[in-house]
């Protein structure tokens, strides 16, 4: 599943493994292509999400659908998205010399740290 950059908190990290290539699971092998950080959590956590197919669907999408991630092509349509992580969804139709709807979902950056309070000292 996808998630945004800060759907997970430190504490709740178990295990990261971080692929960099053919050593990905084979149904990863396609967002292989920057690395994927596979992080396991120590509880099961729900996450409200989509397969990509079902958020083409709920485009309103019939047709024949390309999903890009980040830009990224991604061949799983299974692949599951969770709904906070989605910043931007953009929809180019099909047209003659492109018989393909591509659907490009932006995953929105991570939220902004809140400011420290009035006299705090960081000491690094």
């Amino acid at each position: 599943m996808i998630i945004a950059p800060d759907g997970i908190q430190p504490a709740e990290i178990k295990k990261i493994v971080v692929y960099k290539g053919g050593d990905a699971p084979a149904q990863w092998h396609d967002l292989v292509t920057y690395g994927i950080i596979d992080i396991a959590s120590k509880q099961k956590t729900k996450i409200k999400s989509r397969t990509l197919s079902a958020v083409g669907k709920d485009l309103g999408l019939l047709e024949p659908v390309r999903y890009t991630i980040n830009a990224m092509p991604v061949a799983a349509a299974d692949l599951r998205i969770a709904l906070d992580a989605i910043g931007e969804i953009k929809i180019t139709r099909a047209t003659p010399e492109a018989p393909v709807v591509t659907v490009a979902i932006s995953v929105r950056p991570p939220k902004p740290s809140p400011p420290d309070p009035p006299g705090t000292i960081r000491i690094r």
